[in-house]
């Protein structure tokens, strides 16, 4: 947009450099002193020179935006990076808590499994205990 801007003002001034060209033959045509001429040449010189300023001064404004456009896009980037590296880290934490779940899933099995053989032994002990007064009584009696 702004090259489009500054490229129509190239062209109006252009078109206003032919009129002001154009003026200064009729003026020099007219009485022919020429002091018409400087005034119009000087006032052409303070324009154009005003032109140039306005023109720096928008090539400063562009150059700053690009700095500040690049600024802003690094800046993104970065957010980007920082925004993937969470989630990478998410996916790693819920990759070791499912791993956890699983583990603590294994340790329940082992406990259960653990505790019913556990009960399964109590009462083989229990058994055992009970057939050796059996054997006792019975040796008693013979």
């Amino acid at each position: 947009a702004i090259e489009a801007e500054w490229a129509a003002g190239q062209a109006e001034q252009q078109q206003e450099l032919l009129r002001q060209q154009l003026r200064v033959q009729a003026m020099l045509n007219g009485d022919g002193s020429g002091q018409g001429l400087v005034l119009e040449v000087m006032q052409l010189q303070g324009a154009l020179q005003m032109e140039e300023a306005a023109e720096a001064r928008v090539r400063r404004a562009e150059a700053g935006l690009q700095e500040s456009l690049m600024m802003e896009e690094c800046e993104v980037f970065s957010l980007e990076q920082s925004e993937a590296s969470a989630r990478d880290g998410r996916r790693e934490v819920q990759g070791e808590y499912s791993t956890f779940e699983s583990d603590l899933r294994s340790l329940r099995e082992e406990y259960c499994t653990a505790k019913v053989e556990a009960g399964v032994m109590e009462e083989a002990t229990g058994e055992v205990y009970r057939l050796r007064q059996i054997l006792h009584e019975l040796q008693g009696k013979v």
